[in-house]
């Protein structure tokens, strides 16, 4: 009798257990602890039948492309097996080590050697000779020869007297051929076990991976294995003719029927792992095309803002009437993506409105060099304008907290004093970024309709749940599953983070998004439009504060520069009003040039989230508080 697949046995053997089911992959739980255990230092412990050691560094290594073994039942109960495997050596190695554990039999050791080549039996150490070992739980064989960046096969020898348990009604082997602490696969495992005459009926079973083969040919067991999976073992079990073994091992009782009910139990098990294999395919196939669609479908849905009521090229006046701060938290809601452009655009214009003063101011240092910085102090403001929350608070620190009194505060001081205040500027920045949100509110960025508010509630809920119930199940599952945890713990991941980040900006935000990309537009291409389009050089000072936010502020400076000469011309109309015009001008230029090299940002994108450039010093300091802060 044939039986066809090899099935998972849970015997105990006395050995390290294998993995979950045969021939699928780790868990990565699993993994994870693999990990953990290879970053350890390998202890000296005995591994299973066909388990090794090896003497070689950790960049070395060894695969087995092949192992052939040859087993013969003799009549007196002994089993004689011949064990061809080939290594595949990545590296120098001159020595292997091989433990066969001891049983209701006796291991003797019979030879050691290469096709062709038998080894000596000797205890020297030397290339061609091998050691025998025996303890009270297994037979130790070494052997020693030299081998870099080849293949050898290398063949043990060795009998086991009494493997064969003979019963009242049937004869058994039941047998560990390959154990499973082969740290490495086997390209292809096969065993041919040869049975001694006489045999009569023959069943035949297989345990380890579920999809090797058992065949029957006359008087012949074969196991066959493609693909044997590190660290798992692969034994089979063979019933006859208790007659063709007359000195075989006696137990005195019958055992086929509970030789039966056990295969049969472990058919039904092999059967129900197969079957929850196809299903983890096929559920791990459904969650890679319905969890993606349902991600991008909820990102659409509530990731999208609104479509603007505006759209054109450029915008040539300022989209809102509001402050640099506010437009911070209409580009991102993260508190932090443009801390630094904020504080220093806030800082601009409170000094165009008059409540600062900044002067440029040059100093020298005891080596003789000339440092540039800028001073802040109080200034007048204008009449009827009023600070909002936040620039309130801008302004009572840094001239308040930070000057301790003193009349002006240069800002290359901030540094130093930021880092011996730790914990007082956490606390600042805590209440800019709270009255910057409570701002935020009352402009309605991000503020939907009740009937928006409840579907987003509803879906962000949905997501969530779902999600949370995908991880609870692979948790349950991982260790019959394997494709459906790849699958569904990263696409659950990123469902937990989507329904908890993603957001959209309300109808009226989309429409100020949509003027504020145009009016960047504006800034960095305004030297090449019609003088007659340009806006009045007085409405530069305050356009460049908004420009520090967007990070297009050097960009503007350069092109001013450039635009000058061709103001000048249109000067001759109104030569006293453009006198006027140009000292302003000329004096915001070099103060916000200064700014720039001091305290303000560089480079960035109204649409990127974030703004970077070169020494700025304001948003530095802040970046020290400990605070995350994305320039």
């Amino acid at each position: 009798m044939t039986v066809g697949r090899i099935r998972r046995s849970r015997r105990p053997t006395g050995h390290r257990s294998g993995l979950g089911a045969a021939g699928a992959a780790p868990s990565l739980l699993a993994i994870l602890a693999l990990l953990v255990l290879l970053a350890l230092p390998a202890p000296a412990l005995p591994v299973a039948p066909g388990g090794t050691r090896i003497a070689a560094a950790q960049e070395k290594s060894v695969t087995f492309p092949e192992a052939r073994i040859e087993a013969v039942v003799e009549p007196d109960g002994s089993l004689l097996v011949t064990e061809s495997r080939t290594y595949r050596f990545q590296g120098s190695y001159s020595w292997w080590e091989q433990w066969i554990p001891h049983g209701d039999y006796e291991v003797a050791v019979l030879g050691v050697g290469e096709p062709g080549l038998d080894y000596e039996a000797a205890g020297t150490g030397l290339p061609g000779t091998y050691a025998v070992t025996v303890t009270p739980g297994y037979t130790q064989v070494r052997w020693h020869f030299q081998a870099t960046n080849e293949d050898r096969t290398f063949v043990l020898r060795y009998r086991a007297a009494g493997a064969v348990a003979v019963h009242d009604d049937v004869a058994e082997l039941y047998w560990q051929f390959i154990g499973d602490g082969w740290e490495a696969g086997t390209g292809r495992a096969r065993v041919e076990l040869t049975l001694p005459d006489g045999a009569g009926d023959v069943l035949a079973w297989g345990h380890g991976p579920l999809h090797g083969e058992v065949f029957l040919e006359e008087g012949r067991v074969i196991w066959d294995v493609l693909d044997l999976p590190p660290e798992t073992m692969l034994e089979g079990r063979v019933v006859f003719d208790p007659a063709a073994v007359p000195g075989g091992r006696r137990t005195g009782r019958a055992a086929l029927p509970a030789i039966l009910a056990e295969e049969r139990a472990l058919a039904a098990q092999a059967d129900r792992l197969r079957w929850i294999i196809r299903l983890d395919l096929a559920v791990a196939l459904v969650a890679l095309i319905v969890g993606p669609v349902a991600l991008v479908r909820f990102v659409r849905r509530h990731g999208r803002d609104p479509k603007p009521d505006w759209t054109g090229a450029y915008y040539r006046e300022l989209p809102g009437d509001y402050g640099p701060a506010e437009l911070t938290r209409l580009l991102s809601r993260d508190p932090w993506s443009r801390l630094g452009p904020g504080l220093a655009a806030t800082l601009l214009d409170l000094a165009r409105r008059g409540h600062v003063r900044l002067e440029p101011v040059t100093t020298t240092t005891w080596l003789g060099r000339t440092k540039e910085d800028l001073a802040v102090a109080r200034g007048e403001p204008r009449d009827g304008d009023v600070l909002q929350p936040h620039e309130r608070l801008l302004v009572d620190f840094l001239l308040g907290t930070v000057a301790a009194g003193a009349p002006e505060l240069r800002l290359s001081t901030l540094s130093r004093w930021f880092s011996k205040h730790q914990e007082a500027s956490r606390n600042f920045l805590r209440q800019w970024n709270q009255l910057l949100d409570r701002r935020s509110e009352e402009l309605g960025f991000w503020t939907l309709t009740p009937e928006e508010e409840q579907r987003s509630r509803r879906d962000r809920t949905r997501l969530a749940l779902g999600s949370a119930a995908a991880l609870v199940l692979v948790w349950l599952v991982n260790q019959w599953t394997t494709w459906t945890e790849l699958v569904l713990v990263p696409l659950a991941a990123a469902g937990l983070l989507a329904a908890l980040l993603v957001q959209r900006r309300s109808q009226y935000g989309s429409n100020q998004k949509a003027r504020w990309d145009a009016f960047r537009r504006f800034l960095l291409h305004f030297s090449r439009l019609d003088l007659a389009e340009v806006p009045a050089v007085t409405l530069w000072e305050h356009y460049l504060v908004f420009a520090t936010v967007l990070g297009v502020a050097e960009q503007v400076l350069k092109q001013m520069k450039e635009l000058l000469p061709k103001l000048q011309e249109r000067a001759a109309v109104d030569p006293t009003r453009y006198a006027v015009h140009t000292a302003a001008r000329t004096f915001s230029a070099q103060r916000l040039e200064a700014m720039n090299r001091v305290a303000s940002g560089g480079a960035g994108g109204l649409a990127d989230g974030s703004a970077a450039g070169d020494g700025q010093a304001l948003e530095s300091v802040f970046a020290e508080t400990g605070q995350p802060c994305a320039l």
